[in-house]
């Protein structure tokens, strides 16, 4: 039986609110163009010569790509994706404080600030550059099935080098959660508050981009036990894994068990 998560949006943002999509159907563009070949496997991938345990590095120009890093591919469609329900503009007022401001008046945006104060203990050089994480409610409020949380985090695949959204963990089955986008902003805007030389790639978030990526988990307890081995019993585990996941005919176990997953995120 699969575990529920719901996500509450005001009734008058019905048909005008860009929805939270599985992270499945919002693929990084660059990594949706990669071709995808039938002999693809993970570009740092072993290949066999006639024995399992006799692998060798397998080399450049063999048509890989990170399309067949089953690492990468299987953290893509992990969770929901939260995409920015309105255009957002960043520009630096010149005294230091970054002005955010939005083309959409229907939705009720507000954006607050947490600043370096908060995180004094920080070294300098690891405080935001702009002396505030900056925050702005979402239309969702996400509520989850007893047992199950949420890690809230960066869409790193997408590759938005603007912003970096803050990661943290959010215990939904226990009381609804008004999403926040939790964010520092990267780099000090130069063209200030002057619209005509405004840089549109920097400095603007488009509605529709990836902001956060909403990750539900069940909790459980976990115990970690660090052992130390012998050589032998090492590169056993080591062959373990090769004989495992690597095969020439694409008939590895652990390529089976990815296939038996299924859409885990609906």
């Amino acid at each position: 039986m699969g575990l529920n998560v719901h996500f509450y949006a005001k009734e008058r943002y019905k048909d005008i609110v860009l929805e939270p999509q599985p992270a499945e159907n919002m693929f990084p563009e660059w990594f949706a163009r990669l071709e995808k070949k039938s002999t693809s496997k993970c570009p740092f991938a072993f290949v066999y010569e006639n024995n399992p345990y006799h692998i060798v590095p397998k080399r450049e120009g063999q048509g890989s790509n990170l399309k067949g890093c089953p690492g990468i591919l299987d953290f893509l469609k992990q969770g929901y994706v939260i995409p920015a329900w309105d255009n957002f503009i960043f520009r630096d007022d010149g005294n230091g404080s970054l002005v955010v401001n939005w083309t959409d008046e229907c939705f009720d945006t507000e954006y607050k600030t947490h600043g370096n104060q908060q995180f004094h203990t920080m070294d300098q050089s690891q405080l935001p550059v702009y002396g505030h994480w900056g925050k702005i409610f979402t239309p969702w409020i996400i509520k989850t099935d007893p047992g199950v949380s949420c890690l809230i985090t960066h869409p790193v695949w997408h590759r938005n080098k603007n912003f970096t959204t803050a990661t943290g963990v959010v215990h939904t089955d226990q009381t609804p959660i008004h999403l926040a986008w939790f964010f520092e902003w990267n780099y000090r805007v130069q063209s200030g508050l002057d619209l005509n030389s405004m840089n549109l790639q920097e400095q603007i978030i488009e509605r529709g981009t990836p902001i956060s990526l909403i990750i539900p988990f069940y909790r459980k307890q976990y115990k970690s036990k660090v052992e130390y081995i012998s050589e032998s019993e090492y590169d056993r585990l080591g062959h373990m894994q090769d004989y495992r996941t690597h095969s020439l005919r694409n008939t590895d176990l652990y390529q089976q068990f990815r296939r038996s997953l299924g859409r885990l995120f609906k």
